[in-house]
């Protein structure tokens, strides 16, 4: 009920190992250091799109758990970012690593625990892309530049300065 109650499904099985270690609070603590490591790491679907869809860099919106938005960050560099497929590689690195004085049946149980519950924590949020596009659009004023007609702009030869290239 506990599995259904976070929307997974896992086979009972798999979980045997974490049941029968009972309440053992060394292994709780463990596992709530993983989860609390992934949840922790910038994570999108596909890394790979990032350069597509965002080559000049993403507007991170920083979200507080009352689903508020009080600050933003910018972020051009993607290195910090990392996939969903690299994320849960880091998973196993990480129960490896910090969990290697249990045994290895509960390390792999509470590793396939952490990648279900694992999901992407950065998205595109396609609707304020397009309202701030367009604030943007509207906020440039159109700037007419007076030229009276048989006005030579640019003449033959001529170096073609600043003033050429907004007329």
């Amino acid at each position: 009920s506990f599995m259904s109650g976070l929307g997974l499904r896992m086979e009972r099985d798999a979980l045997m190992p974490l049941v029968r270690a009972g309440e053992d609070d060394e292994l709780r603590d463990g596992v709530v250091m993983v989860v609390h490591a992934m949840h922790e790491r910038r994570i999108v679907e596909d890394k790979s799109l990032l350069p597509l869809q965002a080559p000049a860099g993403l507007r991170l919106r920083l979200v507080d758990s009352d689903s508020s938005a009080n600050q933003e960050e910018q972020i051009v560099d993607y290195t910090a970012i990392i996939g969903i497929d690299e994320a849960r590689a880091l998973v196993d690195e990480l129960v490896a690593e910090r969990l290697k004085r249990f045994p290895i049946e509960q390390r792999r149980a509470v590793a396939v625990l952490v990648k279900r519950l694992l999901r992407p924590n950065l998205e595109s949020n396609r609707l304020e892309t397009i309202r701030r596009r367009e604030a943007a659009r509207n906020a440039v004023k159109t700037v007419l530049l007076p030229i009276d007609p048989g006005e030579t702009v640019l003449r033959q030869g001529e170096r073609i300065t600043e003033r050429h290239l907004v007329v």
